[in-house]
């Protein structure tokens, strides 16, 4: 097993870990010493960039940090390279403030890579950068962004969820938005986000189907009630 493997299997190992203290714990507080205990625990040098960086996202998903400082000095704290800090500081924006304007511009420097060895950052760079323009409305950018993020690695179930997402919202291609969440449920079947969002789109589908039922049965009764009118018409 290569190096680069060893590094997957400790970052989810530690996702894992801290996904299951966060469940654990009643509140950020308790968590939040936990989750240092944690960290004092792993072996020297065993704490990758990688796993520093997904450590903070759980640590984010909990509530840790209400400020972007409090954000930058666990990411220096915790060793986390300036790619993945520029991450990290994107998904503050987006998620915590809630300001998708400058989590774009905190995305800048990572969508700038050019090199054809782009790292991990470079992908979800992209889906935020999608998500972003989501939020503003700019669904065909967004759409453009997440088609771009499958070049980069065509087996991310998150890429073909957000695109369903957003396919669903633009009401256009119902039917590939349903193949988009089909591919990311196939990719990653036990994602209870991508379950819910397969689950949305079959029932945008139903309801789209309904909807093209009722408009053709009343063109339907329409025609009748026209045909029955001229029918009852006086002969003039």
């Amino acid at each position: 097993m290569t190096g680069a493997m060893d590094g997957d299997v400790d970052a989810a190992t530690i996702r894992i870990y801290y996904e299951s203290l966060f469940l654990l714990c009643e509140s950020q507080e308790e968590f939040r010493t936990l989750a240092d205990k944690l960290v004092d625990a792993l072996p020297s040098g065993g704490f990758s960039p990688y796993i520093a960086k997904v450590a903070i996202l759980c640590e984010m998903n909990a509530g840790a940090y209400s400020t972007i400082e409090q954000l930058n000095s666990r990411s220096v704290e915790m060793g986390v390279d300036p790619s993945a800090a520029s991450y990290l500081k994107a998904r503050f924006y987006f998620d915590v403030s809630k300001d998708a304007v400058k989590a774009m511009e905190a995305l800048k420097p990572i969508l700038a890579q050019t090199s054809t060895n782009v790292s991990s950052n470079r992908l979800e760079a992209s889906l935020l950068s999608a998500q972003c323009l989501m939020a503003s409305g700019k669904r065909d950018k967004a759409l453009n962004e997440l088609l771009g993020a499958v070049k980069l690695n065509p087996y991310f179930a998150k890429t073909f969820a957000l695109m369903a997402e957003n396919l669903i919202a633009m009401n256009t291609q119902l039917e590939k938005a349903r193949q988009c969440a089909e591919r990311a449920r196939l990719l990653q079947p036990e994602s209870e986000a991508i379950v819910k969002s397969l689950h949305s789109v079959y029932e945008k589908l139903v309801s789209e189907k309904e909807r093209r039922h009722e408009i053709k049965v009343e063109w339907i009764l329409g025609c009748r009630h026209r045909d029955a009118v001229e029918q009852c018409a006086p002969i003039t």
